[in-house]
């Protein structure tokens, strides 16, 4: 129920342009290091939010773990060991 909860304020904000709200959580988790300078931030705060279901979008990557370890959300389904061509892993410590 929680998780919903989060996932319905969540596309509430994006569907109201809520920016001030979006703003602060941007802030809190994604630019932690480096903001974008305030026009591009406003270009980015207009564009995120003419797309459409974004919250349940986020939720599907937030549960997505094929790996066999848990990420901090969701235990993984080890389904990575069944894969037998190259993959490419990319990671960033500040993401």
């Amino acid at each position: 129920m929680l998780e919903d909860d989060k996932r319905i304020m969540m596309q509430t904000a994006y569907d109201t342009k809520s920016y001030h709200l979006l703003q602060q959580i941007w802030d809190a988790l994604i630019y932690v290091h480096k903001k974008p300078e305030a026009d591009r931030y406003e270009k980015y705060l207009e564009d995120r939010t003419t797309q459409r279901n974004l919250a349940a979008s986020y939720q599907a990557l937030n549960t997505f773990n094929i790996s066999s370890m848990h990420n901090g959300l969701t235990e993984g389904n080890n389904k990575i060991a069944t894969i037998d061509i190259p993959i490419m892993i990319a990671w960033g410590e500040n993401d």
